[in-house]
C-alpha cells in the first residue's frame, strides 16, 4: 500500500486479521455508511487511524499504531479494549463521537491515557464522548476545543480520571448514566480573563471527587437536571464565579470531604435548585468588587449537616455595595448546620414572615457587620 490506504465498506462484523504497513508511517482510514468492528491489533507500522463516513469503528483489539485517531463528523470510533486505542492522541471533530463500552463477555474496561481533544456534542447530540454500557474508565486527559458534551447511557458510569480543560468553552455532561471525573478541571473562571462553564443536564449523577485531594475550577456551573455531587471520598474542592440551578430538577449534593467555593460579581443571582439535604460538606459563598452581589434561595434547604459560609470581600466595611448579600425567596426554611459569617453581609428576608434561617452553629468573624433587611418579627 502506498502512504495512505483507505478502507471503505458498508458493513464488516466479525473478527478482522492483524492489520499492518508493509513499512513504517503508514495512515489508514476507515469509512462507509455501514460498521466495521476490528477485532486483531492494529500494529506500530500504521501511523495515523482516521474514521469518516457515518458507520462506527469498533476497536476490539489491543492496538499499537503510533500516531493520531481522528474520529470525522458524524461517524464514531467505540473503544471496546482496554488498549484499543493507541498513539498520540484522539481528535473528535464536530458530530463526532469516541464511545466506549465493555469488552466480550460484558467485562468492563479501562481505557489507556491516550489524550483527546473534543469539539461538539457528538452524533444526534448523545456526546462527543459517550459511555454506551458498563462502568468503564478513561485514563486520558481531555481538552474541550469548543462547546461539547459527554454522555452516559442508562444504567452506565464512566470515569474520567485524566483531567478536563477549556479555554474559555462551555462542556456540558449528561445522559441517564453517571459521570465521575477524578482528576482535575480547569475550565476558566473570570480572573484568568475568560470564563468557561460546567453545566449538568440529564437525569444521572456528575461525581468530582477522588481519593485524594482535587482541585476543580469551573467559570460557570449550571445545574439543569440530575445531581452534581462533590466529594465523598478525599478532599474535592471546586470553584466557581457562578452558581445556577433548575428549579425542582437541579440538585447540588456536597458529600464529605467537598467543598464548594462560589464568587459572585454580578449581582443577585437566583438558585432556584435543590441543596441535597444529604450534604455534609461546605459550600462557600462570596462577593468581590461593588456591584452587590450574592445568591437567592428560591426554595426549601434542609441541609442540617451542611457548613454554609457567607461574606463579602470586606470586613467592617462601610460600602454595602461591597456586602455579600443572602437573600430567600420568601416563605421557605434555610436549615444548615453551621452558619459561618466570614465577611460583611447582607441578609435579606424579603418581607416574608414565613422565611426563617436557622443553625445548630453560628459563627460570625472578628469585626464583619451584618445587615438585616426586610425582617418581619414573628414572636
Amino acid at each position: 500500500p502506498g502512504p495512505e490506504t483507505r478502507i471503505s465498506l458498508q458493513g464488516i462484523v466479525g473478527s478482522a486479521a492483524i492489520i499492518n504497513g508493509d513499512a513504517s508511517g503508514r495512515n489508514l482510514t476507515f469509512g462507509g455508511a455501514g460498521n466495521i468492528t476490528v477485532n486483531g491489533g492494529i500494529s506500530s507500522f500504521i501511523n495515523d487511524v482516521a474514521k469518516d463516513g457515518t458507520g462506527t469503528l469498533t476497536l476490539a483489539g489491543n492496538n499499537g499504531y503510533a500516531g493520531t485517531t481522528t474520529v470525522g463528523t458524524g461517524g464514531a470510533i467505540k473503544v471496546t479494549h482496554n488498549n484499543g486505542l493507541s498513539g498520540t492522541g484522539v481528535t473528535v471533530n464536530s458530530g463526532g463521537a469516541l464511545q466506549f463500552a465493555q469488552a466480550a463477555g460484558s467485562v468492563d474496561i479501562n481505557v489507556v491515557a491516550v489524550p483527546a481533544s473534543i469539539t461538539g456534542t457528538g452524533v444526534s447530540n448523545d456526546g462527543a464522548i459517550r459511555n454506551l454500557n458498563g462502568n468503564n474508565s478513561f485514563l486520558g486527559s481531555i481538552t474541550v476545543n469548543d462547546a461539547s458534551r459527554i454522555n452516559a447511557d442508562s444504567g452506565s458510569t464512566l470515569t474520567l480520571s485524566g483531567g478536563i480543560s477549556s479555554h474559555n468553552k462551555a462542556l456540558t455532561v449528561g445522559g441517564a448514566g453517571n459521570i465521575t471525573v477524578s482528576a482535575t478541571i480547569n475550565l476558566d473562571a473570570l480572573s484568568s480573563g475568560t470564563r468557561g462553564s460546567l453545566t449538568k443536564d440529564g437525569a444521572g449523577t456528575f461525581t468530582f471527587a477522588s481519593a485524594g485531594t482535587l482541585t476543580g475550577t469551573v467559570g460557570k456551573l449550571h445545574i439543569d437536571n440530575g445531581t452534581f455531587k462533590v466529594g465523598g471520598t478525599g478532599t474535592a474542592t471546586l470553584n466557581t464565579d457562578e452558581l445556577t440551578a433548575t428549579a425542582s430538577l437541579g440538585t447540588l449534593l456536597i458529600a464529605s470531604g467537598g467543598t464548594v467555593n462560589a464568587v459572585f460579581d454580578e449581582g443577585i443571582t437566583a438558585y432556584n435548585g435543590i441543596l441535597s439535604g444529604s450534604s455534609v460538606g461546605t459550600l462557600a459563598l462570596s462577593s468581590t468588587g461593588t456591584n452587590n452581589s450574592g445568591i437567592q434561595f428560591t426554595n426549601t434547604v434542609n441541609a442540617p449537616g451542611l457548613t454554609l459560609k457567607v461574606g463579602g470581600s470586606t470586613i467592617g466595611g462601610s460600602n454595602e455595595a461591597e456586602y455579600f448579600t443572602l437573600t430567600f425567596g420568601g416563605s421557605q426554611d434555610i436549615t444548615v448546620g453551621t452558619l459561618h459569617i466570614t465577611g460583611d453581609t447582607i441578609l435579606d428576608f424579603n418581607n416574608s414572615a414565613g422565611t426563617f434561617l436557622s443553625s445548630a452553629t453560628l459563627i460570625i468573624d472578628a469585626g464583619v457587620k451584618i445587615l438585616v433587611k426586610n425582617w418581619i418579627s414573628v414572636a
